[in-house]
């Protein structure tokens, strides 16, 4: 692999630095995503993840994970999710 800066006169005098590269393996447009930590997993299989609504009331929703982002922490879910609902994540 070869590795080429957009940028050469950022690297000043460098002829040699250690790198990260990350390989991009998948990638998904306009997909909904959520907190990894937001996934509660269902026996036998399955997913959901809890959706705060209206006066503080809570409901859970399945969901079929997708594309993990490791980076970010995020997962792409599909299932009867829409965008702008708000999901609970569990404090630490």
């Amino acid at each position: 692999m070869y590795v080429t800066l957009v940028r050469p006169s950022a690297a000043g005098t460098l002829d040699q630095a250690p790198v990260t590269v990350t390989i991009t393996t998948a990638t998904a447009r306009n997909a909904l995503v959520v907190p990894v930590t937001a996934l509660l997993a269902q026996a036998p299989s399955g997913y959901d993840v809890e959706v705060a609504g209206p006066g503080n009331t809570r409901r859970w929703v399945p969901v079929t994970p997708g594309i993990f982002d490791d980076t970010n922490g995020l997962v792409q879910v599909t299932g009867a999710l829409t965008p702008g609902q708000r999901v609970v994540v569990p404090a630490s």
